[in-house]
């Protein structure tokens, strides 16, 4: 889906209603490849969480190679060209995945599918007890803070704060992926020499400080520092998710399950939360008002409510 809306935007340019049909649509198609991968680690390494924990983090620094290497040649490559490459890519994963990849579950270990399963609020399973429900949620919050909900928010800002053009902000996207190449190695070795807790509350602390000096950036020295203290926090989610997959599996949840349910809540947050930012920043920088960082110091009270939650879930390892 993503490689034929790619290629068509690829093939038409100019039409604005093709580049929105492509960025909502692939943007709901991440669930779609994302949520496989991540139900194929549970399966693997799920029956010990600091494994699992250990394990998506190298995963993620390898997204993040592909969160470098895809901006860098799409600011060379521009417009078109990219889009272009970018579908040709998806076809190449597709081929990948239906050739060299195999299934992590025998047929005899699989759950029968469930089209009931299909629904707007399968999220619902996640809060089977206080648990469950106290993780979930600290994964909610955790994901206000997101790259992918930031985004646009992060143009706006380095377009009206900074005096960013295209080029300069695809360096910093690329840059972003460098972090969580650096983020998903470092987050791995620390969850390896400590805990899941202990790696849950650094990460969150990290993003909070980050997040804080992005929002007090007034030039690309500061922006480029609060980048370097992201490296920290990226995969703060990573511990929570590993804990969930233990929690939630005994009350019968596969692992895919899990994952999915996890994502549809996620994805209601993926529309809601970019609005709010948006929102927030016109607010703050119109009639007046000149706080354009305010964005930002809301994640980092966001992300103080999802360390508090995660420690009332009091998960054990």
């Amino acid at each position: 889906v993503n490689a034929f809306l790619h290629l068509c935007v690829s093939a038409f340019p100019t039409s604005l209603a093709m580049q929105f049909v492509d960025r909502m649509i692939s943007g709901m198609m991440i669930f779609g490849f994302a949520a496989p991968a991540q139900a194929a680690m549970a399966d693997l390494f799920a029956s010990d969480p600091a494994k699992l924990g250990i394990m998506s983090s190298q995963a993620a620094a390898w997204f993040g190679v592909g969160c470098t290497v895809g901006p860098f040649l799409g600011a060379k490559m521009g417009g078109a060209r990219s889009f272009a490459a970018s579908g040709l890519a998806f076809l190449g994963t597709v081929l990948f995945v239906s050739t060299l990849t195999r299934e992590t579950l025998t047929a005899e270990a699989r759950k029968k599918f469930n089209y009931a399963d299909i629904n707007p609020v399968a999220f619902l399973k996640l809060f089977k007890d206080r648990t469950t429900s106290l993780l979930t949620c600290t994964m909610t919050l955790q994901s206000a803070g997101d790259y992918v909900n930031v985004y646009d928010i992060n143009n706006l800002f380095m377009i009206k704060v900074l005096g960013y053009g295209q080029q300069q902000i695809g360096k910093f996207a690329m840059t972003v992926g460098l972090t969580q190449i650096a983020g998903g190695i470092l987050s791995g070795r620390l969850i390896k020499a400590t805990s899941l807790k202990f790696s849950t509350a650094f990460s969150n602390v990290m993003w909070i400080l980050g997040m804080a000096m992005m929002g007090t950036a007034r030039n690309t020295q500061q922006a480029f520092l609060a980048l370097a203290i992201w490296t920290f926090g990226h995969q703060r989610a990573t511990p929570v998710s590993s804990y969930l997959q233990k929690y939630a599996a005994q009350h019968g949840l596969g692992r895919a399950e899990i994952v999915g349910a996890q994502g549809n809540l996620a994805a209601y947050f993926k529309v809601m939360i970019p609005l709010m930012y948006s929102n927030i920043f016109a607010w703050a920088t119109s009639n007046g008002r000149n706080i354009p960082g305010l964005p930002y110091f809301t994640i980092c009270a966001i992300t103080a409510l999802s360390q508090l939650t995660f420690q009332s879930a009091a998960p054990e390892d």
